[in-house]
């Protein structure tokens, strides 16, 4: 094996020197000129990984891939109405609200650790939120993909909204365990509510379901519970309380339940709806 003299090593450096100033150059143009992100607001690292330091908006410019590779993003990072395919190259943390909406993705592997407000990954293609974000400070939406179970989601939503509504999912396996305000499972396939959030402090909605009766629904929901347009058979596992009104009506099994048969199970607030 030939060894390296000083000359040749200095001029290897000289090359590797030539090369990171090049590719530097080249993400310079991709945050200039194509994400409108300037010089003052963000730092390019030895490893070329980007921090920015503002709001990071490249949503609806037809992109198939993330061009840079993010480190942190101090506001929000919008890169909902592309193409993507995979987030690959977003980043790990994320001091405001992280939106894909509206991509091709089929996972969230890749994509931010953690958010400080928002998280919507709605109108993709995912089957799973694993890779998803561990930490989310505010609302957390999923809806409309191909979602057949919600393992990888956070453990608790702090935020106005969970929404898993309109995907394929039969249980709630995976869900948080604890929604501060409401929590959407509507238009799915659900034949069980398994994996329910044991505390729901606002309205809990499953309408338009499979569901035959309601085991493993929340023990307390703080707003409405809403069950509508299913095929309950019986009230077998519903919520020990229900601070709003409680509404089931519309069953496909052509199962009535009234005020007096409800409050034997559930201690109601506002009433039955």
């Amino acid at each position: 094996m030939m060894k390296l003299t000083e000359k040749g090593l200095r001029r290897l450096i000289r090359e590797e020197i030539r090369i990171l100033k090049e590719n530097k150059d080249k993400i310079e143009d991709i945050l200039n000129y194509e994400f409108e992100i300037y010089e003052d607001d963000y730092r390019i690292w030895d490893d070329l990984s980007v921090s920015v330091y503002a709001d990071v908006n490249i949503n609806s410019i037809g992109l198939k891939k993330l061009l840079v590779n993010f480190r942190e993003v101090t506001g929000d990072f919008d890169c909902s109405n592309n193409k993507l395919t995979t987030l690959q190259g977003a980043p790990k943390k994320v001091g405001g609200s992280f939106r894909c909406e509206n991509n091709q993705l089929k996972t969230l592997e890749g994509g931010p650790i953690t958010v400080v407000d928002d998280f919507v990954c709605s109108n993709n293609n995912l089957t799973s939120l694993k890779g998803g974000p561990k930490t989310v400070g505010e609302s957390y939406s999923c809806y409309n993909n191909k979602l057949t179970t919600l393992v990888g989601a956070p453990q608790k939503i702090d935020g106005d909204e969970f929404n898993c509504s309109g995907n394929n999912l039969s249980t709630l396996q995976g869900a948080p365990k604890v929604v501060e305000n409401i929590f959407n499972a509507n238009n799915n396939k659900l034949v069980s509510l398994k994996g329910s959030p044991q505390t729901v402090g606002g309205d809990f909605n499953a309408n338009n379901n499979k569901l035959v009766n309601l085991k493993g629904s929340p023990q307390t929901v703080g707003g409405d519970f809403n069950c509508e347009n299913n095929n309950l058979k019986s009230l077998d596992g519903a919520p020990k309380r229900v601070d709003g009104w409680f509404n089931i009506r519309n069953q496909k099994s052509g199962m009535e339940f009234g005020e007096e048969e409800i409050s034997k199970v559930t201690k109601l607030g506002d009433g039955v709806w």
